[in-house]
C-alpha cells in the first residue's frame, strides 16, 4: 500500500516505477521510485509548484502541471530531463491524458478554463471557459467527452 498526503502519485502501466510530486511547494523535485529495487531518484528543476502528474501510455513521458508557473511540463522519464513547457492558463491544476497519449486535457484554476494540449509538440490547440475554480477532470475516450468539476459544485461536460 502506498499512502500519499498532499502528493500527486502516478504509477506506470507496467509497474516498474512510480512518480511522486509534492503539491504547492516551490521548486521541489519529483521523486521517481523504482519498484524492483526501491531506488529513489529525483527529477530536478521541473518547475515551480508541481501539482499533478500524468504518464504517457507507454510510460516514457511524464507530464506535470506547474501551478506556480502556469505551465505544463513534458519530461523524459529515462533521462529525467524536462523536454518542453507550455502555458495552458493561470494555475494549471489537474489534467488527464487521452488513451492514445496524443492529448492532455488541463483545468486552469485561476483562469477558469480548460485547455487541450497536443503532446507531440506541446501546443494548446483548444480552450474553453469553465465555471469558477475548476479542480477535477477526466476524459472518456469512447465518447470524446471531457468532464470537469468545479469548486462551486458544478460538473461540466465538453465534447472534444
Amino acid at each position: 500500500t502506498i499512502i500519499c498526503w498532499k502528493e500527486a502519485l502516478k504509477i506506470s502501466n507496467a509497474p516498474s516505477f512510480i512518480c511522486l510530486s509534492r503539491q504547492n511547494l516551490p521548486q521541489i523535485s519529483n521523486k521517481k521510485i523504482n519498484l524492483k529495487n526501491f531506488q529513489v531518484s529525483y527529477i530536478k528543476d521541473v518547475g515551480r509548484s508541481p501539482r499533478h502528474l500524468n504518464l504517457s501510455p507507454d510510460g516514457q513521458t511524464l507530464y506535470a502541471t506547474l501551478n506556480g508557473e502556469g505551465l505544463v511540463a513534458k519530461i523524459d522519464v529515462k533521462s529525467e530531463q524536462v523536454l518542453k513547457k507550455v502555458s495552458s492558463g493561470h494555475a494549471p491544476r489537474s489534467m488527464q491524458i487521452s488513451k492514445d497519449g496524443k492529448s492532455l486535457y488541463v483545468v486552469n484554476y485561476h483562469s477558469n478554463t480548460i485547455s487541450k494540449v497536443t503532446t507531440s509538440n506541446m501546443q494548446v490547440v483548444a480552450s474553453a471557459e469553465t465555471k469558477p475554480k475548476p479542480i477535477g477532470i477526466t476524459f472518456d475516450d469512447q465518447t470524446g467527452q471531457v468532464w470537469v468539476s468545479c469548486y462551486s459544485g458544478v460538473i461540466m461536460v465538453f465534447q472534444d
